[in-house]
């Protein structure tokens, strides 16, 4: 388990899909992504494996335990981009510990000025990234529904040193696209990408229920 997972499970809470306060302890996919990260990652996924939650809380964590952290989050639209951000505050509002230092909090960023680190989650196409600036941690949510995802992408590159990390997850959009052609050579191995691939089986607690002895019956006679 990685530090940031330490921390998530330590300290941060989540809201459960029931709208309960619930500790933040990661799920089977989550615990697997987190063991397994290159810092070049591709992620398709399915959809309520946690995968945005996961690197929110592990880029929130990031910040809290390590200087000069500079962390991006790019979404696909405003309204998604809103959703993000107010997760990151629901970490750091419901923490169970002493309340972290914050800086500046505005729209779009989130500063944490005792480690000089930050947060910045924006939109596709919104700001442009590039050679001059420095990013840490990257993460791209929805790649595949991004404007001009393959020029965003270029610049983002530019701006996150080999040391750092950048991870690409989207739910599919079609095929023959650059997210689509970026998740191939990832899974052949034909790329500096590593691709982690989660079916239904590995996320099966997110798509099953419980059944009552009555509706097992009910099932097992039809």
């Amino acid at each position: 388990m990685t530090p940031e997972a330490l921390i998530i499970e330590s300290l941060f809470r989540i809201a459960n899909k029931e709208g309960e306060d619930v500790d933040f302890i990661l799920n089977p996919v989550q615990k697997e992504l987190d063991g397994n990260l290159t810092g070049r990652d591709i992620i398709p996924k399915l959809r309520q494996p946690g995968i945005s939650s996961y690197f929110l809380a592990r880029y929130t964590a990031a910040c809290l335990r390590k200087r000069n952290v500079k962390a991006v989050i790019i979404s696909h639209e405003g309204e998604s981009t809103q959703r993000l951000l107010s997760r990151c505050h629901y970490f750091l509002n419901n923490m169970r510990g002493p309340s972290p230092v914050i800086g500046r909090s505005g729209v779009n960023i989130i500063t944490f000025p005792k480690m000089d680190s930050m947060i910045y989650i924006g939109t596709a196409g919104s700001k442009k990234f590039g050679r001059g600036d420095t990013v840490t941690h990257c993460h791209c949510s929805e790649y595949a529904y991004w404007p001009n995802p393959k020029d965003i992408l270029a610049g983002l590159l530019q701006a996150v040193p080999m040391s750092g990390e950048i991870a690409i997850e989207s739910t599919g959009n079609g095929v023959g696209n650059d997210y689509h052609r970026r998740v191939m050579r990832a899974y052949e191995g034909r790329s500096e990408w590593k691709c982690h691939f989660f079916g239904l089986r590995d996320a099966h607690n997110e798509y099953t229920i419980d059944l009552t002895p009555a509706e097992e019956q009910h099932v097992l006679r039809t």
